[in-house]
């Protein structure tokens, strides 16, 4: 996906090909939200779900 941060608002796009937007649709996971809403945020390089991480070309 794209995750978009500027200096008022942070957007994100999932890839079309993942599986979670495959199955459920891409409106489930598409955000654009004011940055001065957001109160905290994390960022995983490991993904544990093997489903998902199986799927994710290396």
């Amino acid at each position: 996906g794209v995750l978009l941060v500027t200096p008022n608002n942070i957007m994100f796009d999932p890839h079309r090909t993942d599986p979670l937007v495959l199955e459920r649709g891409c409106e489930e996971y598409g955000i654009m939200c004011p940055l001065d809403e957001v109160q905290s945020a994390a960022v995983y390089k490991e993904i544990t779900d093997s489903k998902i991480r199986d799927s994710i070309p290396p």
